[in-house]
Formats: C-alpha cells, structure tokens, sequence
C-alpha cells in the first residue's frame, strides 16, 4: 500500500470507528431494554412503539452485532457482557420451539409467539448470531444451540436432489409456501436472500466449529452460489429459482451483488482451498465491476435494483451502501488496483454526507433519487444495526491493525 494509500485508509479507519460506537451507543440507549428484550419499531421521529412484535431478524442481528462488536476488540470484551448475555438469553427462553425445534419468526411485547412459522432465513441468522455470541462468550450451551439449528436446516430443509435449501416451514417444520419471506417472493422454492445469508451463517459456525460435515456442506453451498445463483453472464445473482434452480427473475439487487461477491471470498478463505478462492475473488471481481457500471451514481451512492443495466429502482436505501463499502474494500484487498480503494472513499463520503442520520442516531433507512431522505423507521422488524454496524467493523479490520474474531472448538 503506497503511503498516501495508508494515510487515507487509517483516516477511513478513524472515521468508521467513530461510528461504529455512535451506533452502538444508539442502539444500547434507546432500544435494548433491561429484560434483555428490545424495543420492535422506533419511527422517524424517534417514537417508541412500545407495543409493536419483536421480529426474529431483529432479534439475532442485535446480539450478533454487539457480540460482533466486542470480538472485534472495537470495545472491551466485557464492555458489553450484560447486554449480550440478556439478548442471548431472551433469544432462547422467547423464541426457541422447545417441541419442533428452530426458531419463531416473530413474537409480541409478551413473548408469545404470533408467527410461529418457520423461514430457513430466520433460522441462519439464529446460527449466525448463536455462533458470534459463542466467540464472545465461550458460553457453551450457545454453541450447541447454533450446532442444533444447523442439523434442522440439514433435517429439514436440504434438497438432496437439486440442491440448495427449500425455505417456508410452518411451526412444525412442515413445508409451507404460504409462509414465504415477502410479498415479492412470487412462491418461488429457493431464492438467492436465504442462501446468501445461510453462507455468512455456516462460514461463521465453520470457523468456531470446524466440523468436516459442515466443512462439506458448506462447499456445496458455496459452489451452487457461484455456479446457480450468479449468471456467468451478467455477474448479477438471480434473486428467485423454482426447485431444479431455474431462474424466475431478471433483476438485479445491486446490494445483494456487492455484498455477494465479499462473502463469498470470505466462504472460500474459510474453506482454505487455494483453487476455490482464486476462482471466487475473479468472480468477486466482475461482479463489483458490474455492479458499480450499473448501479453507482456520480455521488458514489449505490442504487437499489435494475435489470440489463435499466435501474429500475433509483432510491438509496441504507443497507447497500453499507455493503458497497466493504464490498469495495475486498476487491481492493484481492486486486491490489487503487481505483477500488478510492470508489470506498467516495462511498463513505456518500454515507457520511446524507445517509447517517445524526439528529436521531441511526441511519436514515431510505434515500430518495435527490439524496434526501424518505421518512420511514429508525428501527423495525428489517431496520436494524447488522449492516452498517458489520460494514464499519468490516473497514477496520481490513485497513486497520486489529485482527479479526478467532478461536475453535475441538470437534
């Protein structure tokens, strides 16, 4: 790295930082509560909603963020212990099925589950975050928790003919395509969200855990993303399949490319097979490069959706601009090329000048194409600190000097 590289790096790595505890620092104050529960929906406006439902994704994205932050060495490894340990505890006593196993996908101010189904996506964010609480805790019953959640998935959710994960379960893990992730999902059998997120969850479990048949089922997963869910065309990922991996969709979420195309080279460092991750950080290459002809706007922002290159969605929502940082970083890291580097400043310089939300203390969650901001939840069932706090920590790690969260287990 050339000096005037690292002067600009270590000053990102200042700035980053800085945020990263603004944001934690908002989410502690305002949103955890001393139950080890959270608050489910702030507005715009900073108004608690004291009785809106605790969503599962909320719910696993704060206690792997505030794990993350403390394995991260941003903040002492017991600055956040009690929170921690609340989250994890309320996590498993509010949302675990002790009959049918897996976790609900979202319970009321009371605990009681009201959408007891089960989404395999729901589920990979409980291994995610179980495994990061794991690393920061050494707390052993958090691991077989995240251990047992996997075996589900595999149980019950794995395709052996096709391949990949079926996703919609009711309660009693029965499948259930009413039970789909959103309204867009158009029924299809297997779509590109979960198995990207079952990725980052495996890669994570795998590198605490270092189980040969989770070593194995990872590779699988890793190689139907590169070789199904990326078109070898375009090098955008197809959002929707039916069950033999037939495309059913053209466009592109340019967040869910960029942020692709890292954890996919994370998968693949994790794997520690040479070939693989030659093959993926090429690839990783022409997709950040696609993305960014198509998507980036000459503010640096990164837009939301397109197709062949026609964007189709023109806003600016707040978790793609966090995945462009550090999906720019990476192909630096893998290309060794500046032009990658400076592309992650001007993003940075996008968030900072109209996306982070200083009045309230999060990150406005949607900018409009003039780059002002939508009114719309400070936090929400989706609405949460696992994008931008990951990308901050993420550009520390990669420009800085602390290293990344270790350690196994035996087997």
């Amino acid at each position: 790295m050339m000096v005037e590289e690292l002067n600009r790096g270590q000053h990102l790595v200042r700035q980053v930082r800085s945020e990263a505890m603004r944001l934690l620092n908002y989410w502690h104050r305002d949103v955890l509560r001393d139950d080890g529960s959270f608050y489910g929906v702030v507005d715009a406006r900073g108004r608690i909603q004291e009785d809106a439902p605790l969503s599962l994704i909320l719910a696993t994205r704060l206690l792997w963020t505030f794990s993350r932050a403390m394995n991260s060495g941003l903040v002492a490894s017991d600055q956040y212990q009690k929170e921690v340990d609340g989250l994890y505890r309320y996590l498993v006593d509010t949302f675990f099925d002790p009959e049918s196993l897996g976790f609900y996908w979202m319970v009321d101010v009371n605990g009681v589950a009201i959408y007891p189904h089960k989404h395999i996506y729901g589920q990979a964010f409980s291994v995610y975050a179980l495994a990061e609480y794991y690393a920061a805790s050494g707390h052993l019953e958090a691991l077989r928790y995240a251990q047992l959640t996997y075996e589900v998935i595999e149980a019950v959710a794995a395709d052996p003919r096709h391949g990949g994960y079926l996703e919609s379960f009711n309660q009693a893990f029965e499948f259930d395509a009413s039970s789909r992730l959103s309204s867009i999902n158009r029924g299809a059998a297997k779509t590109m969200n979960t198995h990207l997120h079952l990725l980052e969850a495996f890669t994570r479990l795998f590198q605490i855990w270092p189980n040969p048949t989770l070593k194995a089922r990872l590779t699988d997963l890793l190689d139907l993303m590169v070789n199904k869910v990326v078109d070898p065309v375009t090098f955008h990922f197809h959002g929707f399949f039916d069950q033999q991996w037939r495309p059913q969709s053209r466009e592109a979420s340019y967040g869910h490319d960029i942020e692709g195309s890292w954890l996919m080279v994370e998968a693949a460092h994790a794997l520690k097979d040479t070939a693989r991750l030659k093959a993926v950080q090429a690839l990783c290459l022409n997709m950040v490069e696609a993305v960014w002809n198509e998507g980036a706007d000459e503010m640096h922002g990164l837009m939301n959706e397109g197709i062949e290159g026609r964007i189709t969605d023109d806003g600016f929502d707040w978790w793609p601009q966090a995945e462009a940082l550090v999906g720019l970083i990476n192909a630096y890291q893998v290309s060794g090329k500046a032009q990658y580097l400076e592309r992650a400043y001007g993003v940075w310089e996008f968030i900072d000048g109209y996306v982070i939300n200083r009045q309230q203390g999060e990150w406005h969650a949607r900018l409009g194409k003039d780059h002002q901001p939508k009114e719309s939840n400070l936090v929400d069932a989706w609405k949460c600190p696992y994008h931008n706090t990951r990308a901050c920590l993420e550009v520390m790690q990669r420009l800085g000097s602390k290293p990344g969260p270790g350690g196994a287990v035996d087997e």
